[in-house]
């Protein structure tokens, strides 16, 4: 990318990257609790990327809430192999 380039893309007194950004125990002061949502289409990865980013377990169920709140009881699901249909 040429200078003009940079130049036209960052704005005028724009910190560099990462200057002034806070450390996690800042955030986790400022924020101790946040929502994440992850939208896409079934068997895309959302629920193995949520792994990986909260360091879960491989066999850990993910907890639902409705928009009160409420944790979300689900119903287990029972996924037929070809040979049983």
């Amino acid at each position: 990318m040429s200078a003009a380039n940079k130049d036209a893309q960052s704005p005028i007194g724009a910190l560099p990257f990462r200057q002034g950004a806070l450390s996690a125990e800042e955030i986790r002061r400022e924020c101790p609790r946040f929502r994440i949502l992850i939208i896409g289409k079934a068997n895309a990865g959302k629920t193995t990327i949520l792994r990986k980013v909260c360091n879960a377990k491989p066999d850990a169920k993910p907890i639902v809430y409705d928009a009160e709140g409420r944790e979300v009881k689900q119903a287990p699901t029972k996924v037929e192999s070809p040979s049983e249909s």
